[in-house]
C-alpha cells in the first residue's frame, strides 16, 4: 500500500493517529487504554499504545517524530516556556511555532 504523507509505494507500519503521549492521562494504572465501541455487535476493546493503523511508511514515521518529540516537550514541560496573558489573550514565549506547528499540521 501506499504511505499516506509520500504516497510512495512501501511497507507501512502500525502508526499512531494521535501521538502516543497525547493518550498518557487516558490510560488506566496498567497503561491500558479501553476503546468504546458505539458500533452496535462490536465488542470494546483494549489497547496498550493508543490508536493505531497502516498509515506511514518507516522514513515518514521518523519525520513525523521529530515533531512529536518537540510538541511532548513543550507540553510537557520539557521545554522553557513564558507565558503573558492580555485580557482573553495569552503570549507564548520560548516556543519554536515552526516546530510546533509542523507537529500540529501532522495531527491533521
Amino acid at each position: 500500500m501506499a504511505c499516506a504523507l509520500c504516497l510512495q509505494p512501501k511497507e507501512l507500519r502500525r502508526s499512531h493517529i494521535i501521538p502516543e503521549f497525547l493518550y498518557k492521562s487516558l490510560y488506566d494504572d496498567n497503561h491500558r487504554l479501553h476503546v468504546l465501541s458505539v458500533i452496535p455487535n462490536q465488542v470494546n476493546s483494549i489497547e496498550q499504545k493508543g490508536l493505531r493503523e497502516p498509515l506511514l511508511c518507516e522514513t515518514c514515521e521518523t519525520k513525523l517524530s521529530l515533531w512529536e518529540r518537540y510538541a511532548s516537550l513543550a507540553l510537557q514541560g520539557g521545554i522553557e516556556l513564558t507565558f503573558r496573558r492580555e485580557g482573553n489573550l495569552v503570549f507564548v514565549s520560548g516556543l519554536d511555532f515552526e516546530k510546533f506547528r509542523l507537529f500540529q499540521a501532522s495531527i491533521l
